[in-house]
């Protein structure tokens, strides 16, 4: 059998344009093929007894018009959340409100105003420090709970999520009852219209034939006419057979850990605040005092590369006990407990973003979503809105209107 698409990722833009070609297309055959054993990928609610949390994408901007949509859709609930303001800062012991947020308009958005060839060219972390020296533009970033978008980023497109989702005006809320819940939806339309998913299975090779491709895996080949690579872009560059990517030269991934601890002896949560510290546990987020649930860690970027790295080297329980020891150095005042629950969440590769250099990244995205005759990419990593899910529906829908693809899926029989 031939299928006439083949989506490779069952995360929520392969999700998306499996399900939006359907509705489309009511005879097509697609198959959605997955590597592990779930639907969502990076969207992914962790359940504990009768808790649960986002073990991997979490908060919703409330300017993210798709991902509202799709609430509204499958009748789910949000809650609002805190933007990054409100935080402590604590840093060698001293606990003072952070002022990150206050500063942006001395510290950060001034950048702005430098050529956009250097800009472009550069990071915010590299700017500031040439800007303020070393040290006041180390004691400024460290204030920002993440590392990528100071470090990894590049200054212009980090200087413009300063303007937008980390500004002082952003607004955030989660799903009560989980992410997740999206991704179920997607994938239950998408197979009561027809579609086929395969799970664990991991492509390594993409081979044309006369009639489009044969997809070949730890599994039997799988034939088809048409592919979509939805997938992050570390997994794309995995993938043997590829022509050349435009994108792929110019994305990097950072990783991403998210820690939560689960306390009976809930007392000094009840007034806990989040805090971004400069320690390794970098920053703390209350979830439920009433639950006893904090993320007691969660970090990205270099930051995730020590704690991924010590977990594989000590163990998780060795995790655990630095992670203890520093959240009450950070806070000698609280009796806190042990935790009756410590949960890991590792992301290798957390969330893309675009790479410092002399280019257009809307003109090597546009470049890179049809990267050969009925060959297809998208995702968060092919987005101008990365490390949101609302980038990766925006790339899916992009992809959907390319005339290439419609020209492609509008024959299927």
């Amino acid at each position: 059998m031939r299928y006439d698409l083949v989506i490779v990722g069952a995360g929520v833009a392969g999700l998306t344009v499996g399900l939006e070609t359907l509705k489309k297309n009511p005879s097509c055959k697609i198959l959605i093929v997955e590597q592990y054993d779930y639907v969502g990928g990076r969207v992914l609610t962790h359940h504990q007894g009768s808790l649960s949390w986002e073990a991997g994408a979490g908060r919703i901007g409330n300017d993210h018009v798709l991902t509202h949509e799709l609430i509204k859709r499958y009748g789910l609930k949000t809650y609002p959340i805190g933007n990054s303001d409100g935080s402590l800062y604590i840093r060698d012991g001293t606990v003072q409100q952070n002022p990150f947020t206050d500063l942006l308009a001395t510290m950060l958005l001034p950048l702005s105003e430098l050529p956009p060839s250097v800009l472009a060219t550069h990071t915010l972390a590299e700017l500031m420090t040439e800007v303020y020296g070393p040290k006041k533009a180390a004691e400024y970033y460290n204030m920002f709970p993440y590392w990528s978008e100071i470090h990894t980023l590049r200054a212009d497109l980090a200087i413009h999520s300063f303007q937008t989702e980390f500004g002082s005006k952003a607004t955030y809320s989660v799903i009560a009852g989980g992410f997740s819940q999206i991704a179920t939806g997607l994938a239950a339309d998408f197979k009561r219209l027809g579609g086929k998913f395969q799970f664990k299975t991991t492509v390594s090779r993409l081979e044309k034939d006369a009639q489009g491709f044969i997809i070949c895996s730890d599994r039997p080949d799988i034939l088809c006419r048409a592919c979509v690579l939805a997938i992050p872009s570390v997994a794309v560059k995995k993938i043997g057979g590829l022509q050349a990517i435009p994108a792929l030269t110019r994305l990097a991934m950072e990783p991403l850990v998210r820690m939560y601890a689960v306390f009976k002896d809930k007392d000094w949560l009840k007034d806990l605040t989040k805090i971004v510290s400069d320690s390794r546990v970098r920053y703390t987020i209350p979830i439920s005092a009433e639950k006893g649930i904090v993320m007691i860690s969660y970090t990205d970027g270099a930051d995730a590369h020590y704690w991924i790295k010590f977990r594989k080297e000590k163990g998780e329980d060795a995790v655990k006990d630095a992670v203890m020891k520093g959240i009450r150095k950070l806070l000698p005042d609280k009796d806190i407990g042990e935790p009756t629950e410590f949960v890991i969440h590792p992301w290798s590769n957390g969330c893309t973003y675009w790479l410092p250099g002399s280019y257009d990244p809307v003109a090597v995205l546009k470049d890179s979503l049809n990267p050969g005759p009925n060959l297809f990419v998208c995702g968060e990593s092919f987005s101008m809105r990365q490390a949101w899910v609302e980038g990766a529906l925006e790339s899916a829908l992009t992809l959907l209107k390319l005339p290439a693809f419609q020209k492609e899926l509008a024959g299927s029989k």
